[in-house]
């Protein structure tokens, strides 16, 4: 009989361990994306999102209060001005598709909501359909696709 430690949590199959990985340790999301943004410590605090923003994406993300977020610099790039519409108790959502189109992209990461003085409120990590071995360079995100979590509102 195998020694237990020989013996996996499944059925007691034997454990067998996947061989070391050859080729590419990077595989990059691609697109269609969708996203779940969270928001930052400043909406948290304050319980609602400004009435204007912006959507841009990171190509490092922020610790979970928002701060960190090092936002892409690419030709061609710039953040687009969104409205949030009601999806559930729980969502806002972005109604209309948002597309960058950018040629040869450095590795983004993330997406992230900015208020007026550039300030950023939301923030959440890129979901793709598929990856690849090469990072994207369009990111397409179909209508209702980016969920943004409404803040609580604060205790008084």
């Amino acid at each position: 009989m195998p020694h237990i430690s020989n013996l996996s949590g499944v059925a007691g199959a034997f454990y067998s361990p996947l061989p070391p990985a050859t080729g590419p340790q990077d595989q990059f999301a691609q697109g269609p994306f969708t996203a779940e943004l969270a928001p930052a410590v400043h909406v948290r605090s304050v319980g609602a999102y400004p009435k204007k923003l912006s959507i841009g994406l990171l190509i490092k993300e922020p610790d979970s209060d928002g701060v960190g977020a090092k936002e892409l610099n690419h030709p061609g790039y710039a953040r687009q001005s969104v409205e949030l519409s009601h999806r559930s108790e729980v969502h806002e959502t972005i109604d209309r598709p948002v597309l960058f189109d950018l040629f040869d992209c450095p590795a983004v990461t993330s997406l992230a909501l900015f208020d007026d003085d550039d300030v950023l409120v939301a923030h959440g990590v890129l979901r793709g359909r598929s990856t690849s071995v090469s990072p994207a360079s369009r990111f397409e995100f179909p209508g209702s696709q980016i969920l943004v979590r409404r803040p609580l509102t604060p205790a008084l």
